[in-house]
């Protein structure tokens, strides 16, 4: 076990460090062009910024664990007891440390990003012990032929979960300190010296960079940072939870990384079940959650903070009493709590039970029963724009063109305003008829901020004059989406110049919705 007194030296050494270097450093971030421009959009501070935080977290803490391993241990025999801190972290680190600063100097696209963590993870799993099974609730599952897919899964995770949550100022630093003073712990318990120690280092690195980056920033962590600090944590989890029977005792490493994974599974979920690329940036995150609750950027960052003590202290409960139910329990009235206050992760419920019971219209009930002829789903993800009377007016009239199925996404991050919503007729199942479809964009400003998908019966003798009249249509909706944005209080207007169509009368009328509502409905045609 490492000497307490060492411990506190690394933390120390690491946090004078960070203070000392981080002014220089951000001096050459200005020169090599790695900051961060106001942009408009999403960007809103005054003045370019220097994202050169997570160069100065890894300097900072490496070099006060170089010291401090030197200092109070043998470092060769240190070292090669826990040989994989230099055969795997080490590597994978500088594999991230090199992605990060080409995405903070040149602004990768996230596929690029994605091949370079999955070539750190990949040095990681080499270098350490084979994960066979995993521990839950004292549950052992045997992973077989998936223990390899799983601990890429799992590092993966834990990089991009932090790297996801990287949202506002000093956030992303003060989880991680507190992620990294917990494993730290976990790892001195077991003996792991130099394990702790660089944990600790790089707590130390994150507290002294803190002093720049809590609320207003004067230097961001960048995608360095993040991601370096995502690796980190995964590698350290893994490695303190794996028993001598090869299992990996889950229930620790799921609490101590509790809020940054809701918050990147909530990500995901929101993007996939709208269509939307899983790289897309939006402002559904749970620290924009919080801030639209009225709270400031600092209350924000100190209540997620206080959150992810209370998780990481559930963890140590449960790493020394060896019951993982504490961690778990914990963690998840947490999780639900936000949830059933409707002020995180309600939406993605609603994204997901609308996806549900879609598949179970579909195939459940034999996909075309006449009393049950189409399937709606509407959910206010972010806003309190009234998204509902254009979708009513779309779905309404969309029919009249020969319209079975219809999508609308919609998502403006800088007036955090998003909205997804889906109809489908089951005729579109019926194998008598090849269908026609469109997507066009919609656009406010100068940006397109969202997307129209419909699907429709093609008849010889009418499918492209539905097609065009359609897009007519389309034209409208974009425009009284615009002008609904436009108005201080937004409202569909019950008369409007549509195109004309010979099958009936397009209407328009309003449907009172309240701000923040979200409507998840299953109708009968």
């Amino acid at each position: 076990m490492p000497p307490l007194f060492g411990i506190v030296v690394a933390c120390a050494l690491g946090c004078v460090l960070a203070l000392l270097g981080a002014p220089l450093l951000a001096r050459l971030a200005h020169w090599c062009g790695a900051v961060d421009l106001p942009d408009g959009h999403r960007k809103h501070h005054e003045h370019a910024i220097p994202r050169c935080g997570g160069v100065t977290m890894a300097l900072a803490g490496v070099l006060a664990f170089i010291a401090a391993l030197a200092y109070f241990t043998d470092p060769v025999a240190t070292l090669s007891e826990e040989a994989w801190l230099v055969r795997g972290l080490v590597p994978a680190a500088l594999v991230l440390l090199l992605i990060g600063i080409l995405d903070d100097v040149f602004s990768l696209t996230g596929i690029y990003k994605l091949i370079g963590q999955f070539l750190a993870v990949s040095i990681l799993v080499a270098s350490d012990r084979a994960v066979e099974s995993i521990s839950l609730a004292g549950i052992d599952i045997p992973l077989g032929g998936l223990a390899l897919p799983f601990v890429v899964f799992f590092y993966l995770g834990a990089v991009n979960s932090f790297n996801l949550i990287d949202g506002i100022d000093g956030l992303a630093s003060s989880l991680g300190a507190l992620v990294l003073a917990t494993l730290g712990c976990m790892a001195a318990a077991q003996g792991y010296t130099a394990t702790a120690l660089l944990c600790f280092a790089l707590v130390g690195g994150l507290v002294g960079f803190l002093r720049f980056n809590l609320p207003p920033a004067r230097m961001y962590l960048g995608d360095t940072g993040s991601m370096l600090i995502g690796l980190v944590v995964g590698a350290v989890a893994v490695h303190c939870s794996i028993k001598t029977q090869a299992a990996f005792a889950l229930g620790a490493p799921l609490a101590v990384c509790a809020l940054p994974i809701l918050d990147a599974c909530a990500a995901i979920i929101r993007r996939i079940t709208t269509g939307q690329s899983v790289f897309t940036a939006d402002r559904g995150h749970l620290h924009h959650a919080f801030l639209q609750r009225g709270l400031s950027v600092g209350q924000t960052v100190a209540t997620l903070s206080a959150l992810t003590a209370a998780t990481c202290g559930s963890a140590l409960l449960s790493y020394f009493t060896n019951n993982d139910v504490f961690a778990l329990m914990f963690s998840a009235s947490i999780i639900a709590s936000l949830a059933v206050s409707r002020t995180f992760g309600h939406s993605e419920c609603a994204l997901v039970a609308g996806r549900v019971r879609s598949l179970f219209s579909r195939f459940g009930r034999g996909g075309h029963s006449p009393s049950q002829r189409g399937v709606e789903s509407t959910v206010r993800l972010q806003g309190h724009a009234q998204w509902r009377d254009v979708w009513k007016m779309l779905r309404e009239n969309a029919p009249k063109f020969g319209v079975v199925g219809v999508q609308m996404q919609v998502t403006i991050p800088r007036l955090h305003e998003s909205f997804f919503a889906t109809w489908q007729d089951s005729a579109d199942a019926a194998p008598d008829f090849a269908p026609w479809r469109i997507t066009t964009p919609i656009r406010f400003g100068d940006r397109t901020v969202g997307r129209l998908a419909v699907t429709g019966r093609s008849e010889a003798d009418s499918t492209t004059s539905d097609m065009q009249q359609f897009l007519e249509f389309a034209e409208v909706v974009n425009a009284e989406i615009v002008r609904m944005l436009a108005s201080p209080q937004p409202a569909i207007a019950t008369s409007m110049p549509l195109p004309e169509k010979s099958s009936g009368e397009i209407s328009a009328a309003p449907i009172a919705v309240r701000p923040g509502e979200i409507e998840s409905t299953s109708v009968a045609n």
